[in-house]
């Protein structure tokens, strides 16, 4: 899995990685013209014989979109989710969905709220402030002026109608008129806000970091009431309609209850870690939304309590990994979104379906060929699936579980192992894992050593890597030599020199010849710049490809000397070569598309026209099919 497509759970986040600066190509003034030279630095673009058309072929694998809030009105459901569009909209209780462009910013929204004085409208939280939309058809509009550009992690309407929205590192503000009032600030961002349901100028919010705020004079003064409680991250906040007084909070530090309106809080013993969702239903219960979903320690996606928080059940119908992070009740019925999708129960049975045309594509986190080249496996936030035709039809392997990585046994290529989200290395087929030393842990990237396969390479996301030297069993650290401020990004194996490895990383270019007991960096003309892709020659020793967030290199000696390959402040995030002849080799950009080479990197072509410009990942067949990943999916080439 590239860093690109690093899966985004903390939605409150508002950075990405260190170093993850990205460069479109700059080609300003120029066009490509079909078998025309183009002059752009050293890179010459020989638009010419192109592999195209591109089909898809990922329409058989399970959309998956991370699912932040839902409500449904009059008109439908609606879904904010973290992509780009960030809103969808179904007419028919999910069945279909359409996406919502009109009027609305691009990127993902974080908030909705319907529109207690029009059962048709709804307002939303966006990247860049509040919108209201209705559906007929599906456009939204800005709500007022005065609102900080940021993210709104929360909205909410008071007893008389007022609407807050809770900006991203800004006070909470109100609406008046057409004008958006900032309150008195908090010390840290609002996630959640609950009003009183009778009086106007109460309001609780819980924060990121700071616990639970309280004003009663509707946002000119606040005072933390959190007290020792231990509540500090907290994400929901659910008042019991029966007793409005009894007060449920849901934080990172577990459940909290305040029987006096929010002015004390006890910490709940509950069955779940991080109730990132609650709701009280129309029938009283309590329901809660697990973040950290995990079997092996007992947690499940939803709970529910019908004795106020006493007792709780867990629901069926959930993916073992399924991490909510909204519950909401609509005319058709309860709903609960996130990492695994929509999810939606009706009537009084307890257990919970996925909403199957939910909204979005799938999210392929990597794809690989098999050993003999004649299977295409897709690791996917849904599992793990497998095609034996190039990606016309799939089979699932593994569902539920999300799948970052796989590698083959050199010398049983029937034998793989895959990396689980959030739940270490696995093996396949008999789909448990096999190393409790990295149970929790994401492995982006796993590497067999063809030359002894006691000795396994994982790279940890977010981390640098391990090693494995008795099959997988146990795992220790291999960073010596490396900076502490480097995160590993990629990493290579030297088949013509046993126990050598490249490793790019963040800010540096890092190689091992005694299998990662020592690193040392290599030099070049890329330091400093993130390396996100890096290779060996198949055929020739010592040639080496580095693809870095500012262009290609290439050395012929093992490093002792660079020439850059072109691509000027254009981010190379993938290469590959043609098993029947090394020396055409593909590379793909962000951004800027797909490249292809005939003579080993001394000139190129574009071939990525009907292809999406942001390529993650490209495989070449034994027979010479083309398989590229983007962001919108996987892509074949026709021609070959």
């Amino acid at each position: 899995m590239d860093e690109s497509a690093r899966l985004e759970i903390a939605w409150a986040s508002k950075t990405a990685p260190r170093g993850f600066e990205s460069h479109p190509l700059r080609l300003k003034g120029w066009q490509l013209i079909a078998c025309q030279p183009l002059f752009f630095i050293p890179l010459i673009l020989l638009a010419c014989s192109p592999p195209g058309p591109w089909k898809p072929v990922h329409h058989g694998l399970k959309p998956q979109v991370f699912v932040l809030s839902v409500a449904e009105n009059s008109s439908g459901l609606w879904a904010a989710v973290y992509s780009d569009p960030g809103l969808y909209f179904s007419p028919d209780g999910g069945q279909s969905w359409q996406p919502v462009k009109e009027g609305i910013p691009p990127g993902p929204t974080f908030s909705l709220k319907p529109d207690p004085s029009n059962p048709k409208a709804i307002y939303v939280g966006t990247s860049e402030g509040v919108v209201r939309c209705e559906a007929s058809p599906p456009s939204c509009r800005q709500v007022g002026v005065g609102l900080p550009i940021a993210r709104i992690y929360a909205l909410a309407f008071s007893s008389d109608g007022t609407l807050y929205a809770s900006p991203d590192e800004a006070p909470i503000h109100r609406l008046r008129g057409e004008q958006w009032e900032p309150l008195s600030p908090l010390k840290a961002t609002a996630l959640t806000l609950l009003p009183h349901p009778s009086h106007p100028f109460t309001l609780l919010a819980g924060t990121a970091g700071q616990g639970i705020w309280k004003t009663e004079d509707g946002g000119l003064s606040w005072h933390n009431v959190s007290g020792k409680s231990g509540a500090r991250h907290v994400y929901a906040l659910a008042a019991n309609p029966s007793k409005p007084y009894e007060i449920f909070a849901g934080a990172k530090e577990g459940l909290f209850l305040s029987k006096d309106g929010g002015e004390t809080w006890e910490k709940l013993p509950s069955p779940f870690s991080v109730p990132t969702a609650l709701l009280f239903s129309s029938d009283g219960s309590l329901y809660a939304g697990e973040q950290e979903a995990n079997p092996a320690l007992g947690r499940f996606g939803v709970y529910r309590s019908q004795d106020g928080g006493n007792s709780w059940e867990k629901l069926e119908g959930f993916p073992p990994t399924a991490s909510i992070f909204t519950l909401a009740e609509g005319p058709s019925g309860l709903y609960a979104g996130g990492i695994q999708g929509l999810f939606k129960v009706s009537g009084k049975t307890a257990t919970w379906e996925e909403v199957k045309s939910g909204p979005g594509g799938p999210l392929i986190l990597g794809i690989a060929l098999s050993p003999q080249g004649n299977a295409l496996y897709a690791m996917t936030g849904k599992g793990l699936y497998v095609s034996s035709d190039e990606g016309e039809n799939w089979t699932p392997l593994l569902e539920g579980w999300g799948v970052q990585s796989i590698a083959f046994h050199p010398h049983d290529p029937e034998t793989f192992y895959i990396g689980v989200i959030g739940h270490g290395v696995w093996m396949g087929g008999k789909w448990e894992p096999i190393s409790p030393s990295l149970a929790g842990l994401s492995i982006p990237f796993l590497l067999i050593d063809p030359y002894n396969p006691d000795y396994f390479y994982a790279r940890i996301s977010y981390d640098r890597l391990y090693r494995s030297s008795d099959g997988g069993r146990t795992f220790k650290s291999i960073w010596e030599g490396m900076k502490l401020s480097d995160e590993v990004l990629c990493l290579a194996y030297d088949y013509n020199n046993p126990g050598t490895l490249l490793a790019g990383a963040t800010e540096n270019l890092y190689i091992t010849r005694n299998r990662g007991d020592s690193w040392e960096i290599m030099p070049g003309p890329f330091q400093g710049q993130s390396i996100l892709t890096v290779a060996f020659h198949p055929t020739k020793a010592g040639q080496i490809y580095v693809g870095a967030t500012r262009g290609l290199y290439i050395s012929h000696d093992y490093g002792l000397t660079w020439q850059t390959a072109g691509f000027q402040d254009v981010t190379v995030s993938a290469i590959a070569f043609d098993p029947r002849n090394p020396d055409v080799i593909y590379i793909g950009t962000r951004y800027s598309g797909l490249f292809r080479s005939r003579d080993g990197g001394n000139t190129w072509e574009f071939i990525a026209d009907g292809l999406p410009l942001e390529v993650r990942q490209v495989l070449i067949s034994p027979r010479g099919t083309i398989f590229v990943r983007t962001p919108d999916g996987i892509y074949r080439s026709a021609q070959r």
